[in-house]
């Protein structure tokens, strides 16, 4: 017969508690959670009534007109309950959900936009006949480097992605780095620089490495690199799209990380370019105003 002492007794209770507390406090927090994207969607309702441009803009694959719908909202609802998670934005600490079964990385999109590479502005005047200060300022750059968060799902094993930022991830000068690069600090400052969607940083990637095919989360912002080092041994080239680019020591070019590209380093030595984001001037300038004063839309749809 089975005999039951008063301490299993106790401990079947405390268990059955402990159990009923955890799904009581699962429930509060998701219908907090609930509550926080209900209101999030009626702020974009709002933005989009004050904005009417913004119903334009493309996120995830469909208009923000289309998510401020009520299709948009159960969308963004059985998104989080699914824990459907961008794992590219994971990398970077965002917890944004992919809504909607979206699973390409392009997050932002207008229709205005189209991409493309060139290779003669007015930025690019300017960086090229910067290009012997640039060098000089930065040849200490090597020591200062730091990992990538792309570096461990994009590259290579036996290759290193790293980079040197002029920006922390909330948009703020990091003093000490604008302090060590003045030149490339005072170009920065003269630029209509995109650090809401995008970066300014020196990038390095070591001997024999390969950046696999990826592509950035919005056409909101238009990409420049400058070669700085660039060693002569072997081919080293980005393709952007179906076109291939050379990088050469003091030659920019502008493109869209929008746009699927890889990197090649087969050489014995780092690469090191100066890479940063200004806004497309595609964009129209009420919605990138909006944007640029923004602090809560450009988080729709993370957690």
């Amino acid at each position: 017969m089975l005999h039951i002492s008063g301490f299993d007794i106790f401990l079947i209770k405390f268990i059955g508690l402990l159990t009923l507390t955890v799904l009581r406090l699962t429930f509060h927090m998701n219908e907090d959670k609930k509550k926080f994207f209900l209101d999030k969607h009626k702020q974009l309702i709002n933005f989009i009534n004050a904005t009417p441009e913004l119903g334009e803009v493309i996120f995830q694959g469909k208009s923000l007109e289309y998510h401020s719908s009520k299709r948009g909202l159960d969308e963004l609802l059985k998104a989080y309950n699914d824990n459907n998670f961008d794992p590219i934005a994971l990398n970077h600490g965002i917890k944004r959900l992919r809504i909607g079964s979206y699973s390409s990385d392009l997050i932002w999109d207008h229709p205005n936009i189209k991409p493309k590479v060139e290779f003669s502005d007015d930025i690019i005047d300017l960086l090229e006949s910067s290009f012997n200060k640039i060098l000089n300022e930065t040849s200490f750059i090597l020591n200062k480097l730091v990992r990538f968060p792309d570096s461990d799902t994009l590259v290579n094993k036996s290759g290193e992605w790293s980079y040197y930022s002029f920006y922390d991830k909330n948009t703020n000068e990091i003093e000490q780095h604008h302090k060590q690069c003045p030149i490339i600090s005072d170009i920065l400052k003269k630029l209509d620089l995109n650090t809401k969607f995008g970066f300014a940083f020196i990038s390095a990637l070591t001997k024999k490495s390969v950046i696999k095919p990826h592509q950035g989360s919005t056409s909101f912002r238009k990409r420049y690199h400058l070669g700085i080092v660039i060693p002569e041994d072997n081919v080293l080239k980005i393709r952007i799209g179906t076109k291939w680019v050379e990088w050469k020591p003091g030659k920019a070019f502008s493109f869209y990380d929008s746009v699927e590209h890889e990197v090649i380093n087969n050489s014995e030595k780092p690469r090191i370019i100066l890479i940063f984001d200004v806004w497309s001037p595609s964009l129209p300038k009420s919605v990138r105003d909006f944007f640029n004063s923004d602090k809560d839309l450009i988080n729709y749809g993370i957690c």
